[in-house]
């Protein structure tokens, strides 16, 4: 308390800042016509839905890892918003792909996953620090080809149950599913999956 005025709560501005930049990046994406402005309304909308979102009176990237993602947030202990930052971070990507794909065609459908995963990663209304996109590359995956999303999530679970390390477990999953797409005859998707990983 000073003067009897209850102290400002810190990073209040910052965070009214971050509000006004998002909005005026949406209304500005939202003008942007055809293909192209579907994608950047996929990164646009990336990172207001998770962690960022969710962690409302904190900022998420002070503690942990300093990412967006549904580990960190569940280092605040709870362990319900961590499922939900889990969910929306994948649902983002998925419904990116199906979306772009139902309106237009495979090839758009593959650029909003992109742009999806980079919005995520590089949020502009997080100064560009956001998670490790992992949630959100399977997302994309499951939306493009639910097939190889199964063997991403089994061979997750199977590292992590194997050695305790959720990092690992994402980065082996992810480094098998740019292999795994060509056994089902999905190579274009296997091109964008390898710049995917790339930046994981």
């Amino acid at each position: 308390m000073l003067g009897g005025r209850p102290a400002r709560q810190p990073g209040a501005s910052q965070r009214t800042f971050e509000e006004a930049a998002v909005r005026i990046h949406l209304r500005h994406a939202a003008q942007l016509p055809g293909e192209g402005g579907e994608q950047r309304r996929a990164h646009a909308l990336a990172p207001r839905f998770g962690g960022a979102g969710l962690a409302r009176g904190m900022d998420i990237r002070s503690l942990g890892s300093g990412n967006i993602g549904a580990t960190n947030v569940l280092r605040t202990g709870n362990k319900g918003a961590a499922l939900a930052t889990l969910l929306l971070d994948g649902g983002k990507g998925a419904l990116a792909v199906l979306i772009a794909g139902w309106l237009l065609a495979e090839d758009a459908a593959q650029l909003a996953g992109l742009a999806a995963f980079l919005g995520h990663l590089f949020p502009v209304w997080l100064g560009f620090r956001g998670g490790k996109g992992v949630a959100t590359y399977l997302g994309v995956l499951l939306g493009l080809y639910w097939p190889v999303a199964a063997a991403f999530a089994a061979a997750w679970l199977l590292v992590a149950w194997l050695t305790r390390y959720s990092s690992l477990a994402a980065l082996v999953a992810c480094a098998l599913t740019p292999m795994l797409l060509p056994v089902f005859g999905q190579w274009q998707a296997m091109e964008l999956f390898i710049l995917l990983t790339l930046l994981v």
